[in-house]
């Protein structure tokens, strides 16, 4: 077993039976304030398109993304998360689900979405299962096309871990070399703070360059 099939497992047992879905239903609509640092980064993303989200948990904001969304294709590694995100959202019409593998968007065509949105599950990956997951993200996305990806901001040893609230090492330095790296242009990056710890969390903004980026540039010259 490699190291991020066991990673894939300790997540399984972990979120299976987790807490954290109900208690951070509270706390949803905060992130949607344009007053937060959340808020304020999805003025530059587009979420009236085909919009991706991977982990969607119990489907709090991806009851938030169907509102805007022509259509919306969510995921999860466990099965029950996208059954219950299934029955949240009976009557959409725009939405869809899948049982993921936890490491790729293989359900979903290449170059077929137009955003890309994580929030609360990326803090918890180690830096090889995100680059799996920057590699497909730059896949599925179209030219043009943006991701909003929510990361830890622990610049600490795992001996941290825990104390952490399980977020491995990654820096919003890093993570933007990694996209850029993948082939992304990282547009725009803030930091979350946290009870655990003032800039605890990370946001980053990336998107797949190509003919409409140019265009872009272009206009603010």
């Amino acid at each position: 077993m490699t190291g991020i099939e066991e990673e894939l497992e300790r997540a399984k047992d972990i979120w299976a039976a987790s807490e954290f879905y109900t208690n951070a239903e509270n706390s949803t609509e905060y992130f949607w304030d344009p007053e937060t640092p959340f808020g304020r980064l999805l003025e530059d993303i587009d979420l009236k398109g085909y919009v991706l989200e991977f982990a969607c948990g119990h489907g709090r904001h991806t009851e938030i993304l169907v509102r805007h969304a022509k259509k919306v294709i969510f995921s999860d590694l466990i099965h029950r998360n996208v059954d219950l995100t299934l029955s949240r959202l009976a009557g959409s019409k725009n939405a869809v689900g899948y049982h993921s593998d936890g490491k790729s968007l293989s359900f979903c065509k290449s170059s077929s979405i137009d955003t890309v949105f994580s929030f609360g599950d990326m803090i918890f990956m180690s830096p090889d299962l995100i680059e799996l997951y920057l590699r497909d993200i730059y896949r599925v996305l179209k030219v043009g096309g943006r991701a909003i990806l929510h990361h830890s901001n622990v610049d600490a040893d795992l001996a941290s871990f825990s104390a952490l609230g399980g977020r491995f090492r990654m820096t919003c330095e890093k993570f933007a070399s990694m996209s850029e790296d993948v082939g992304f242009s990282v547009v725009r990056q803030a930091t979350v703070d946290h009870s655990l710890a003032p800039a605890l969390d990370g946001l980053t903004i990336v998107e797949k360059p190509g003919l409409k980026l140019k265009m872009r540039r272009s206009k603010r010259r």
